[in-house]
């Protein structure tokens, strides 16, 4: 292949991830927030179907771990087990117990540590969960631990992925130590059973002391449209032209954020149809509303056999002016041929009142 084949080739490459990642690696908000490291299942991955009821709203200001109550099953796959467990939760049927449970609108829980240490998205972190116990789940994200901890134990991949996933959310949230609980703590339940109760102090110890800091701060959702040009870059000596590309980013964005962002972004292709991934680094000026500054967006995107993942994140301390202090996760999506995102994001000075 001549240099000039291999350089269209690399450009041709690059625009098709490129593609792949605003286009397939869009997911909704309530992925937004899991590190990388963990393997996630988004909703649409494992084939949730909609609520069937109404749903409230509400900010998480605590952590409380419940189990399954069922033998871990190496055997299925959590994409299977969140299948069955959604069709259980929306339709009215029967506790172990023998008590009945109305059908509740969605999966009960926020997240789910499947025994091979993957997470699940339940239902979305925006919305109130549901409990067999006459507790009010308000205010709590439910991470839910496949197992019955009254007899099995953390596999060792649960406990890996649970000391990545409570510090994270502590983190997101803002969440203190002193506000992670299980279960039994806020009703009549030997729920999350004594092997996972006792992981607790641990866990608490693992949240960052910055969530600990002054009062929980809100977390805000800012969304708009944005408008992005990529231009393929000259690659570097050392990359396998044909399958690593390097572009750069200008990006316009309007809405609750205003303002322009420049970055760079490193593509791979693979041999295998629909398998590529992508990192991008980009600076943000303009003003969230409101408050003017600039901050930097980290993407981590993949794309496994069609399976897109992607994670955007502020890196932390990186804001300046009226944003210092911000934290926060971008999502975004394509509709019709436009651009829109999603912005949760927290202010460690607390978040400017329109």
């Amino acid at each position: 292949m001549t240099a000039m084949k291999m350089t269209r080739c690399t450009v041709g490459l690059a625009l098709a991830l490129a593609t792949l990642a605003l286009a397939g690696c869009h997911r909704s908000p309530s992925s937004s927030g899991i590190p990388a490291g963990v393997r996630y299942v988004p909703r649409a991955e494992w084939g949730a179907r909609p609520p069937v009821l109404p749903m409230r709203t509400h900010v998480p200001v605590r952590i409380t771990i419940h189990h399954t109550g069922v033998a871990q099953d190496p055997r299925r796959s959590v994409e299977s087990k969140l299948i069955g467990l959604q069709t259980f939760s929306q339709r009215d049927d029967s506790l172990a117990s023998g008590r009945k449970k109305p059908a509740w609108a969605d999966v009960p829980y926020h997240y789910y540590v499947a025994m091979d240490g993957a997470v699940a998205e339940g239902r979305e972190w925006r919305f109130v969960g549901d409990s067999n116990t006459p507790y009010d789940p308000t205010g709590h994200l439910l991470i839910v631990v496949e197992g019955n901890f009254e007899r099995d134990t953390l596999s060792s991949a649960q406990r890996k992925t649970l000391d990545i996933l409570v510090p994270s959310q502590a983190r997101r949230f803002r969440i203190p130590e002193a506000a992670l609980g299980a279960h039994r703590d806020y009703a009549q339940t030997s729920c999350p059973g004594r092997a996972l109760y006792a992981e607790l102090p641990r866990l608490r110890g693992l949240i960052p002391s910055v969530a600990t800091q002054g009062k929980p701060a809100m977390t805000t959702h800012a969304s708009g449209t944005f408008e992005v040009k990529l231009n393929p870059q000259a690659a570097d000596d050392y990359a396998d032209a044909a399958t690593m590309g390097r572009m750069s980013i200008d990006k316009l964005f309007r809405g609750g954020l205003e303002g322009s962002s420049k970055g760079q972004m490193l593509t791979a292709m693979t041999d295998v149809k629909g398998s590529a991934g992508y990192v991008a680094i980009e600076r943000v000026t303009g003003t969230l509303d409101g408050r003017s500054g600039t901050f930097v967006l980290q993407h981590n995107g993949t794309m496994t056999r069609n399976a897109p993942q992607l994670v955007i994140t502020v890196v932390p301390d990186s804001g300046t002016g009226e944003l210092t202090g911000l934290a926060g996760t971008m999502t975004i999506d394509i509709a019709n041929g436009k651009h829109s995102y999603g912005f949760d994001y927290s202010l460690a000075g607390g978040v400017k009142q329109p």
